[in-house]
């Protein structure tokens, strides 16, 4: 805990969120970078710091960092220098180590999560080094949990749909995550490096099902979907495919005549990708 008065921590806090406003400019950010500033916010995360370490000062810690290395690859390659993904499992292995206090820690994580996602995404160092440190047994564990569903009791999440938890920030940055990587790696070495026995393997595509015909978190079902196509090798032999065909047909009423080429003007992204889905199913 800290010893830090509430008054200094509420002037922190507000220096943080300064900070991110400005750090959103990717020359400010290479700037602030370069000057050292990355590893002062390192400093407040560490597990020794006295700096008002509460969740809301370590949260936004991690937004300012995320805020930092988003679409920066000179930032991603300076943090990956410091150090920054052995930080960022330590804290992962850290906030889910206790599967009680998980979704009481949401936020937390969800903005770890934020900032993780920035520094995997298009760099291959960081991402093999994430593998190297079995960042994906977290992760998987993390998805099981945000859908109120353990590894070791994974079969709850399928077998009982009412108790999938479905709407959350950090569900959906997780498959953003899983997504972005899967996408960049291809699926057979993401199959490989997840490195997840069949029975979870099956469990996880189930669940990613499960989230698309239960989640009413437009931001969720999106990534869901987007994620399930880019690893539907690895999963269609374990889809609730009737199940999925059945929420695509509610929500899109028209899905069966849709033309095989859809107009950017006439639908979204979210339409699109569904779309491309359905077509999978019924293959």
């Amino acid at each position: 805990s800290s010893s830090s008065s509430p008054s200094s921590c509420e002037k922190v806090h507000k220096a943080l969120l300064t900070l991110q406003d400005e750090i959103d400019d990717i020359d400010q950010a290479v700037d602030f970078s370069h000057s050292g500033g990355l590893s002062l916010l390192y400093f407040i995360l560490h597990p020794s710091s006295t700096i008002c370490a509460t969740n809301e000062i370590l949260a936004t810690t991690w937004l300012v960092i995320g805020s930092a290395l988003q679409n920066n690859p000179k930032v991603q390659d300076r943090a990956v220098s410091d150090g920054i993904m052995l930080l960022f499992q330590n804290h992962l292995q850290q906030l889910t180590s206790d599967e009680s206090k998980i979704i009481e820690n949401e936020k937390l994580i969800s903005r770890l999560l934020y900032g993780l996602g920035a520094v995997l995404r298009h760099s291959s160092n960081s991402q093999e080094i994430f593998f190297e440190f079995k960042g994906w047994k977290s992760i998987i564990s993390l998805f099981f949990s945000f859908t109120n569903n353990s590894i070791h009791l994974h079969k709850d999440c399928v077998s009982s749909l009412k108790k999938c938890h479905t709407n959350s920030s950090a569900l959906r940055r997780i498959l953003t995550i899983i997504f972005d990587i899967s996408i960049e790696r291809g699926v057979q070495k993401m199959i490989s490096n997840l490195d997840l026995d069949t029975e979870i393997r099956n469990n996880f595509c189930q669940t990613l099902g499960h989230i698309i015909s239960n989640s009413d978190d437009v931001d969720v079902f999106e990534q869901a979907i987007n994620t399930l196509i880019s690893l539907y090798q690895m999963c269609e032999s374990s889809l609730p495919k009737d199940e999925i065909l059945n929420t695509l047909k509610s929500k899109y009423s028209n899905i069966d005549n849709l033309s095989t080429t859809i107009s950017d003007n006439e639908f979204d992204d979210t339409d699109v990708s569904a779309y491309q889905l359905f077509q999978k199913l019924r293959q």
